[in-house]
């Protein structure tokens, strides 16, 4: 029963459909119509969390929870949860699924509980994937907002004014690590705001990752590659798609392998739908597949079928990681 909750969840409320690329709220939000009175509150449903939490007590009306990850609070309504009377001891870990409801945090899918295990929380807070989980609650906030427009900014001063940088695939990693250097040096912190950084990562148990580790080498997997900065999400990298960008700063366009780099760009769905519409907002006049193939009809309808082919991923989110914020 538990495999099948979290299955439904899941299915539910985290995944989209080709048509339209809409989750489970969507279609129900517009089936009830603006008139419903539970119209908005479908709409507004939250993203599903699924991770590891503290448990930190209890009341009548809320169990008080800690992500472990990101250490964000927060307060699950008693009314959701019919285990509550099982949790007694402060800091057991509980792997539990969340979701928002009428500004209420509601029980969704799977739950189960372990004692403290400071491995796992060590763990969980050196992981990058884990923290991700929440990063939609501060993707509206302002400071979000400022952050990525300022990085915008500093990308098109480190990129000669260009969105975007073609290289071949094992100098990716450079480039963009060259760029967050040169970023951090843009915001002139003095020595004293970057000890409260570091401060704050390590009280929350954060430390950062070896680079020689963490480093990926795409040079196996294509010959060449393209950043971009997306401005809804951040830095973003695409391999074996530079033949559809017949741009002058692009030396690795070959016309006989554009049609197939195109296709990539529409339906690679680790691709973002603002890369692909950069190819066509810039580069459409200049491709023999918009201007006398079957791409000439795709631009007619290219918002439906960008939704079709990247359903999930079709929508960008800010995909900076908040440190030291618990709130």
């Amino acid at each position: 029963m538990n495999y099948l909750n979290e299955n439904r969840e899941t299915t539910l409320q985290n995944s989209a459909t080709r048509l339209l690329a809409l989750k489970g709220k969507d279609w129900l939000a517009e089936i009830l119509g603006k008139n419903h009175p539970l119209h908005k509150s479908y709409a507004n449903l939250s993203h599903r969390i699924r991770g590891f939490f503290l448990y930190k007590g209890q009341d009548e009306k809320d169990i008080f929870l800690e992500h472990i990850a990101s250490g964000k609070r927060f307060n699950l309504t008693t009314k959701s949860f019919d285990n509550a009377a099982d949790l007694r001891e402060i800091d057991t870990i509980l792997f539990i699924g969340l979701v928002r409801w009428e500004d209420e945090w509601w029980f969704s899918g799977i739950y189960f509980q372990q004692e403290f295990n400071a491995d796992l929380v060590l763990d969980e807070r050196n992981s990058f994937e884990s923290r991700q989980q929440v990063n939609f609650l501060d993707q509206d906030k302002k400071e979000m907002k400022e952050t990525l427009e300022k990085q915008y900014e500093v990308f098109l001063e480190f990129n000669n004014g260009s969105p975007i940088a073609f290289m071949s695939a094992g100098k990716l990693q450079d480039f963009a690590k060259e760029f967050f250097n040169y970023f951090n040096d843009s915001l002139n912190l003095s020595k004293k705001e970057i000890e409260e950084v570091r401060k704050r990562s390590r009280q929350e148990g954060f430390f950062k990752p070896d680079e020689d580790k963490a480093a990926i080498d795409f040079s196996d997997k294509a010959k060449s590659g393209l950043v971009y900065f997306n401005p809804k999400s951040g830095l973003e990298m695409a391999l074996s798609v530079n033949s559809a960008f017949p741009l002058p700063e692009n030396p690795f366009f070959k016309e006989e392998y554009s049609e197939d780099h195109i296709f990539s760009l529409f339906m690679d769905q680790s691709i973002s739908t603002e890369l692909a519409m950069f190819c066509i907002e810039k580069c459409s006049n200049k491709l023999p597949f918009f201007t006398e193939g079957v791409g000439k009809l795709y631009l007619n309808d290219i918002d439906f079928l960008l939704r079709f082919w990247k359903d999930e991923k079709y929508f960008s989110y800010p995909r900076i990681t908040s440190i030291g914020s618990k709130q």
